[in-house]
């Protein structure tokens, strides 16, 4: 009987990838999609780079309604080679999924480039339609450019809101408001940005206003609730809070605003109760399930909680937000809890600043020790992979500076999968190329950069690179950084050996360099006259761009390109 068992687990256990797909086909259309979604894994595990099990992966995702992280596999694919013209519709389908209709518009018409006569082509005709009568409805069926340009104010304001510029989100926004006072999210916004800066009784005032305009305007509500209560004015706080439970036919997205309000408030259970409701229209929202888990714990509800996280996992085992609170769960399911948690997106603050000031020592060991790290130390590898997903700018660059110390196999395909990640900053990306080139990565790189799959070439000797003195290397990224948003790569490559056959032709140690902007400013001045570009940069424009002087610009444009003694020189 042992044998027989024994013999059942290594027949399951080798199961060909076949036998999975057909029982994650079963899931999905018994409508179990998380199964399915971790068969897929599996077999992709079986066979890493399968175009096929990818595209059904990203098919997954796109019916959870997780369109960006559907998209994420959809741009993965191009890492191994031109991606299928069915790809590019597959993005385009998400893209309206997630109402940016732009992006959706653009990846249809590359489709259309690339296969006009495709398998896709009539539904793209139906789409465009659509896309049209969505685009009318969210101008309010406006398009003079007057219009747009106030909307694409109140927008720049709301993102500057959320970034924490309170004072730019108030100036944006108080133009919109002042041209036209109907854009009732943009006053909004601007009693948050007001409320935000210390100026609550400009706060109150313009919410107030908006409700006398809009009796029901849910956002306004919340907005007043949240500023009395910050007043300690509990009384009125209370008007505002029996007018949200008063209120019929709430939509998911004021749910969110609803659940987010309580949360503000300290209100953890009807926090908790709004997130469900939520929950239920969204069940697989990675966001909408780590607030559940937030409001769960702080509702003493561990077990709950702990459940909400591991189901993240589920959806994404790289999650590193649910790995770290799905162990403080688990420890408050044993210990209970010494204190409430933030509601963010993040992990709390003090452990924010725990693992920066870790980061930060990190940065001053040696590099042999820092890969011990990254090959042994489990807590190393986690705090790298929280930085390198969810931290802000500042810590990314940190992060990735530290991975670049490790040319190894797995660092390189993080950096390629960032790359194609569409949600990440294109500045960012530019040191990523610079990093893989000096790995040796094989070129070219698949990037989504400037809204499009592009093939980069950093185009540059990686030898050569690594044997440039330091001050002339800090120039070359600081030159590739600046130029690659405004050049083509062969304006690139033509800066980058230019400077190394200068370098290498005057055995220049590059003591004198102080300013590394000042010498990238002026080799991008010196490239675009070698290349007679029609329109060159103007000198006043380097200035700004690279941050150094006029007259220390002109000073290293003569030492490096017309001053054969530049080595014997000095340079401020």
């Amino acid at each position: 009987m042992a044998n027989k068992k024994n013999e059942k687990k290594v027949l399951s256990f080798n199961q060909p990838a076949q036998f999975y797909i057909r029982k994650a086909e079963k899931h999905i259309d018994a409508g179990n999609l998380l199964q399915a979604l971790q068969l897929y894994r599996k077999v992709l595990g079986m066979e890493p780079g399968n175009t096929d099990y990818l595209l059904s992966i990203a098919q997954v995702y796109s019916e959870m309604g997780l369109y960006a992280e559907s998209n994420d596999v959809l741009l993965k694919i191009a890492k191994y080679g031109n991606p299928p013209t069915e790809c590019l519709f597959a993005l385009g389908c998400n893209y309206m999924g997630m109402g940016n209709y732009e992006m959706a518009d653009e990846a249809f018409e590359q489709y259309l480039a690339l296969d006009p006569e495709g398998e896709y082509a009539d539904d793209i005709d139906e789409l465009f339609e659509i896309i049209e009568e969505e685009e009318y409805e969210n101008d309010f069926g406006l398009h003079d450019i007057s219009r747009q340009i106030i909307y694409e104010k109140a927008l720049e304001g709301k993102n500057c809101l959320d970034k924490g510029d309170f004072q730019t989100a108030i100036t944006l926004l108080e133009e919109v408001v002042e041209k036209d006072p109907t854009i009732f999210s943009a006053m909004n916004n601007l009693a948050l940005a007001y409320f935000f800066d210390g100026r609550k009784e400009q706060a109150i005032e313009v919410s107030k206003r908006v409700l006398a305009a809009q009796p029901l305007n849910l956002h306004a509500i919340c907005n007043l609730a949240l500023f009395y209560s910050d007043l300690n004015d509990h009384e009125s706080a209370s008007v505002y809070l029996e007018k949200i439970d008063g209120i019929k036919d709430i939509k998911p997205e004021d749910m969110h605003k609803i659940a987010l309000t309580y949360c503000e408030l300290g209100l953890h259970e009807k926090a908790y109760r709004w997130f469900l409701k939520l929950l239920s229209f969204q069940p697989y929202d990675i966001r909408i399930l780590h607030f559940c888990g937030l409001a769960a714990y702080n509702c003493g509800l561990y077990a709950e909680a702990l459940g909400f996280f591991v189901k993240i996992l589920k959806i994404d085992p790289k999650n590193s937000l649910a790995l770290y609170y799905s162990a403080l769960a688990q420890d408050a399911k044993k210990n209970g809890a010494a204190k409430k948690l933030e509601y963010v997106y993040q992990v709390q603050f003090d452990e924010i600043k725990r693992r920066i000031s870790y980061l930060n020592e990190c940065l001053k060991q040696k590099d042999g020790s820092l890969e011990y790290k990254w090959k042994h130390d489990k807590y190393f590898r986690s705090i790298i992979y929280w930085g390198l997903h969810y931290g802000d700018e500042y810590i990314k660059k940190i992060v990735l500076e530290i991975m670049s110390m490790f040319s190894d196999a797995e660092v390189e395909e993080e950096f390629r999968d960032f790359l194609l990640k569409s949600s990440e900053k294109d500045e960012i990306k530019n040191d990523i190329f610079m990093y893989l080139k000096r790995m040796g990565a094989r070129e070219p790189y698949m990037a989504y950069i400037r809204g499009a799959i592009a093939e980069v070439r950093v185009g540059m000797v990686s030898e050569d690179i690594k044997n440039l003195p330091a001050p002339f290397a800090e120039a070359l990224n600081t030159f590739i950084k600046r130029a690659r948003t405004r050049y083509d790569n062969d304006f690139i490559t033509a800066g980058v050996e230019l400077l190394i056959s200068v370098v290498a032709e005057r055995k220049d140690s590059g003591a004198w360099v102080k300013r590394p902007n000042a010498l990238a400013a002026a080799l991008e001045l010196f490239v675009s006259e070698l290349m007679d570009y029609k329109r060159p940069p103007l000198k006043k424009d380097l200035v700004k761009i690279y941050g150094v002087s006029l007259r220390t610009l002109n000073k290293y444009y003569k030492i490096m390109f017309e001053d054969p003694g530049a080595g014997d020189h000095d340079a401020d």
